[in-house]
């Protein structure tokens, strides 16, 4: 048999250096799940089934890695029946993020998925041994390969409508016997929806008023512990409880706030949360990030991980008060209230003799024009003239009779 090849550690070569030099090192925090998920290249194969339309389908149980440390067995979340679908098998290079199950695609003819779906990975293989399952269902001698099929088979019942074929040309006894149990338990059970590891509310915040605290905002967790909180994006901005005192952290279901320092204009902020220590819960969707096409899986089991999420906010320059003028010449007049204000001397009403009577013509005016000051002062200026002309006139001609 081949040896593995030797793939060099140099962290762990100098933590171990460092030990025996006695040098502590200190724990490394768990890791968090700041990456995304990836299926594992080994499966477990399950029984090939029959459905009612003729297709058969092929049924497997998958790894999916959610973090260094700890991977979960998972099903296929939709069913694979064509080339216009999805492909039947998930692309082991695609990032997996946690989602809810509006984003896993699929008619859901039965209505929302979540709590059957649940109820049927909760109450199957792995999570139930395969004895128990062929114990609780009536499914003597059922095999691995049969649990897996008829587990995965309810599971697309109610994501994609499917019914498993029977008769002589259909599937195993047991497989049926199994699916059967499985789909009738889920349709009565009231199982609750898988939680978010860890999810935020509201996931944006538009237009917020600066002056005052900007939320509630409120985190919500399977684990235990508490939920630490960042802000960036925003200088001198900070995280708030109720109080109003400054909070790094929050426990479940807790609300805070978001404060920008007072003056502040327009601005964006995100607010970061995140914990080391939630539980994925069995029946949480994975599908591909970023809308990436690969199969959408569901967790059939539980595992403990870290987990983040974020809260992007803004918010709007705050309104400007209108600055008085220091001039007082360009303060504006007061208006004059009517008992102040003098009332103008009624109009004197025409006489009736001198008023024309409806419908008769005004009669038309032939007099001499008016004398205005303008022309008297006009002819005073020229008859003036003509005066002093004379008088020089006859004074010239005395002096030259003389001589």
């Amino acid at each position: 048999m081949p040896r593995a090849p030797f793939r060099p550690r140099p962290l762990a070569g100098l933590a171990a250096a460092l030990l025996t030099a006695g040098i502590l090192v200190p724990a490394a925090p768990a890791a968090a799940q700041d990456g995304p998920a990836r299926v594992e290249r080994e499966a477990v194969a399950g029984a090939e089934v029959r459905l009612a339309g003729g297709e058969t389908a092929q049924t497997a149980l998958y790894r999916l890695r959610v973090d260094d440390d700890t991977s979960l067995s998972a099903y296929g979340a939709v069913l694979s029946d064509g080339p216009d679908r999805l492909s039947g098998e998930p692309d082991r290079s695609a990032a997996y993020v946690e989602s809810g199950w509006d984003s896993v695609p699929g008619e859901h003819p039965a209505g929302d998925p979540a709590g059957p779906v649940a109820w049927i990975v909760r109450n199957s293989y792995p999570e139930l041994p395969v004895e128990e399952l062929g114990e609780r269902s009536g499914a003597g001698g059922l095999s691995t390969e049969q649990a897996i099929a008829a587990t995965q088979t309810a599971i697309w019942h109610y994501t994609e409508g499917a019914e498993l074929a029977a008769g002589q040309k259909g599937n195993d006894p047991a497989v049926l016997e199994a699916y059967r149990h499985l789909v009738t338990e889920a349709e009565g059970a009231d199982e609750p929806a898988a939680a978010p590891s860890l999810s935020v509310t509201p996931e944006r915040i538009q237009g917020a008023d600066p002056t005052g605290p900007i939320g509630p905002m409120k985190a919500r967790t399977t684990g235990a512990g508490p939920v630490s909180l960042q802000v960036g994006g925003a200088e001198g901005a900070r995280l708030t409880d109720a109080s109003g005192s400054t909070v790094a952290q929050v426990e479940d279901g807790e609300e805070f706030f978001l404060e920008v320092p007072e003056g502040s204009g327009a601005g964006v902020a995100t607010v970061h949360a995140s914990t080391t220590a939630a539980t994925v819960q069995s029946g949480r969707p994975f599908v591909g990030r970023d809308g990436v096409t690969t199969l959408p899986l569901v967790t059939a089991e539980e595992g403990v991980t870290g987990s983040s999420a974020a809260i992007k906010a803004d918010w709007n320059a705050p309104a400007r008060e209108p600055v008085p003028s220091a001039d007082p010449a360009l303060e504006p007049l007061p208006s004059a209230s009517p008992a102040e204000t003098p009332s103008a001397a009624p109009s004197p009403e025409p006489s009736p003799d001198a008023s024309a009577s409806p419908g008769s013509p005004e009669p038309e005016r032939r007099g001499p024009l008016a004398l205005t000051g303008t022309w008297l002062g006009a002819l005073i200026g020229i008859g003036a003239l003509l005066v002093v002309g004379g008088a020089a006139a006859m004074l010239l001609f005395r002096r030259r009779s003389r001589d």
